[in-house]
């Protein structure tokens, strides 16, 4: 951080005697800047009463597919439109698109190119309860992130929403998605 905030940062973590971060990837990342008392980590949770499962049916015409969060490429927004495309090859799919960011036109311009531009429903970003009722009716959760050389994915939280709500999630091993997903998810 810039100058005064990396002072700030360095007073802070003399002052404090514990980290209790919610992914080992955070937790390093405070170690990394210097932190040196205690850190135990404390997994994510989510709001039961918000994110309740849904009732998805693999017997339906149509897959639904979502992505939710900020639409940047460390997010892997265009991947989530490849993926579409793919599904889309063998099954009718859909992709909710619950978030807003810098790659929505990239998204656009592919899924026209792609032949999936009438399948790409951008909802915009969602409160906590509109995004549970959209999770709740999506077959899978799509977490594409892909570290960069100064990113990685350090929380992942919408992983353990969409697993709450019923959803298959479907993610990229980065960061701390594999923590966050445990065994349920399917992580390539």
């Amino acid at each position: 951080l810039p100058p005064p905030f990396s002072q700030y940062e360095r007073s802070a973590y003399e002052r404090v005697a514990a980290f209790y971060p919610c992914s080992r990837q955070a937790a390093s990342v405070v170690r990394g800047k210097g932190f040196a008392g205690r850190i135990e980590v404390l997994p994510l949770g989510y709001d039961a009463t918000t994110f309740t499962p849904g009732s998805q049916s693999a017997a339906t015409d149509e897959i639904i597919l979502t992505i939710a969060g900020r639409l940047v490429p460390e997010k892997g927004a265009l991947d989530a439109v490849r993926i579409l495309a793919r599904v889309n090859r063998e099954r009718p799919a859909r992709l909710l698109v619950a978030g807003a960011g810098l790659s929505e036109r990239s998204m656009i311009d592919l899924a026209a190119i792609l032949g999936v531009r009438e399948r790409l429903e951008f909802m915009g970003w969602q409160a906590p309860e509109e995004l549970a009722t959209i999770l709740r009716g999506s077959h899978v959760l799509l977490v594409p992130s892909l570290a960069t050389s100064s990113w990685a994915e350090q929380f992942g939280r919408v992983v353990v929403e969409g697993q709450a709500s019923g959803a298959v999630v479907a993610a990229y091993r980065t960061g701390s998605i594999p923590e966050a997903a445990g065994d349920a998810a399917l992580l390539t």
